[in-house]
């Protein structure tokens, strides 16, 4: 079992909206090879981004989560983590404009995306790569299919 220690990010007097999660063992799994180390996970459905990152942490990867669309751009100009996981469908900026403001900033143009929706039509999947996503995952997911893109 691998511990987490979180450490939450927010404006004071605010609610929380960012969380970092990073594994407390090392030495298994992708992340300790020297492939994807850090994936921040931008998705406002909490039993989402819980079951992502109980499958990211199971192989040692450090895990940075956004509840929001505004929220995982600003982590990953802060964090630059190694891949993005980026649902569609959210309130206030959606998955598609994140990945548009995300490939559109110097800071984070390099960093691939990963779009996750229930979402599975085929212009979805296009316009996410107009957007400037990499890969598209339609949930639900398995565990292999996770873990295949972060080998």
């Amino acid at each position: 079992m691998i511990h987490t220690e979180p450490a939450i990010e927010a404006a004071a007097g605010s609610k929380p909206a960012i969380a970092v999660f990073a594994p407390l063992e090392s030495g298994q799994g992708v992340g300790a090879g020297g492939g994807i180390k850090t994936v921040l996970i931008v998705d406002d459905s909490v039993v989402e981004r819980e079951n992502l990152k109980g499958i990211l942490l199971s192989a040692g990867i450090q895990v940075l989560e956004a509840d929001n669309g505004e929220s995982g751009v600003e982590m990953a100009k802060t964090h630059q983590p190694d891949l993005i996981f980026l649902d569609i469908m959210m309130p206030g900026m959606d998955g598609f404009a994140a990945c548009r403001a995300l490939h559109g900033d110097e800071k984070t143009l390099g960093i691939p995306v990963v779009m996750l929706s229930s979402k599975a039509n085929r212009s979805d999947k296009v316009w996410a790569e107009q957007m400037g996503a990499n890969d598209y995952l339609t949930k639900p997911y398995t565990a292999e299919q996770i873990l295949e893109k972060i080998s």
